[in-house]
């Protein structure tokens, strides 16, 4: 994965233009632009998963958005690639589509942190006895059947409840598995598909 200074090392930043000639930094930018072109066009949107093997699917646009390639100072070459992603889970993501690999947390999206005014969970197995009060059938986090009652969040005591309960029904923060998820590549087959194209691009930038 690729940990860019944002701007800092892509091929129009001065940093670059100083450090490299023209012809390679020409060589090079067409290249890695070809490669991440071919790696976005390969993750297509669509709500089911990918097969394994195959490139991933596109769920938010967020991996096929953040895939970039700039110069990289130390072995003097192009480097493609997503960036590392912030946020719980996300950081690993882009690897473990890429090489396959065990995911190591999830973010539980159920659980709510209540706080004063909010419509919660005031109480589990029947109406409570406030006339603002409402019910509704849930599934908890172990699959049961609930009933739970609603109202709105009028004291901290209230709140401690509220966020006591939303843990009994929904289960903790997150969640830490070792499933397995098989490998669908993006940018290795991306950059097979184009490295092809060099010779003939190292030729067209020679002028004798």
């Amino acid at each position: 994965m690729i940990k860019l200074q944002p701007g800092k090392f892509f091929f129009d930043s001065q940093a670059v233009i100083t450090r490299v000639d023209k012809t390679t930094r020409r060589v090079l930018a067409k290249f890695g632009s070809y490669v991440r072109t071919t790696a976005r066009r390969s993750i297509r949107k669509r709500k089911r998963p990918s097969k394994p093997g195959h490139p991933p699917s596109s769920h938010t646009g967020l991996l096929k958005n953040f895939i970039y390639f700039a110069y990289d100072l130390c072995s003097s070459s192009v480097v493609i690639g997503p960036e590392i992603l912030r946020g719980p889970g996300k950081g690993e993501a882009p690897s473990i589509l890429e090489y396959g690999g065990r995911v190591s947390q999830f973010t539980n999206t159920r659980r709510k942190k209540r706080k004063l005014g909010d419509a919660a969970e005031i109480a589990i197995g029947g109406k409570g006895a406030r006339n603002d009060a409402t019910t509704k059938i849930i599934t908890d986090w172990k699959g049961r059947r609930k009933r739970v009652t609603y109202t709105r969040l009028k004291t901290a005591a209230m709140v401690a409840k509220a966020n006591r309960l939303n843990e009994e029904l929904y289960g903790p923060d997150k969640f830490t598995f070792g499933i397995p998820v098989a490998e669908r590549p993006y940018m290795r087959p991306a950059f097979e598909a184009e490295k092809t194209k060099l010779p003939e691009l190292w030729q067209d930038s020679v002028r004798v």
